[in-house]
């Protein structure tokens, strides 16, 4: 029988071809790292409260160690250094769950460097940056070759 020692590094050398691709597409897997055709991923739901910084809820990282930081209200970022190629990041953002009543609220995503993003959240009504309105709010970042 065929096996693989490795996808992305992270696989048992025990494991068959058939049953990784198996516990691949199925999800019964937890492999890291793992590529397809050079697209590292970032997807998250992203939930920050008061003055802390913001946690995420990671449901898929083959980037690496994002470490979310708040700069200032209504302003974060996330972290990784060399991670975020310019003009080869994609960069999408949910919307935001409604924390003040009676206003339009806003969630911002751009690219800054190559080691940061910046998420920014806004009271649209008042144009004032603002705090504690992401709550499990989905960010995807996606890194082509």
């Amino acid at each position: 029988m065929t096996t693989l020692a490795s996808v992305g590094g992270r696989v048992p050398p025990s494991q068959s071809l058939a049953t990784i691709l198996k516990n691949l597409l199925l999800g019964s897997a937890n492999y890291t790292d793992v590529k397809l055709n050079g697209l590292k991923t970032y997807r998250a739901l992203i939930t920050q409260a008061g003055t802390a910084a913001p946690t995420a809820k990671a449901l898929e990282n083959t980037i690496g160690v994002i470490v979310l930081a708040r700069g200032s209200q209504g302003t974060y970022t996330l972290t990784l250094s060399a991670a975020f190629t310019a003009d080869k990041t994609f960069l999408s953002i949910g919307n935001l769950d409604g924390a003040l009543t009676g206003t339009v609220e806003q969630a911002k995503i751009e690219w800054t460097s190559a080691n940061v993003i910046t998420i920014t959240t806004a009271d649209v009504q008042g144009t004032s940056l603002a705090d504690a309105l992401m709550t499990d709010t989905p960010v995807e970042i996606l890194v082509y070759p």
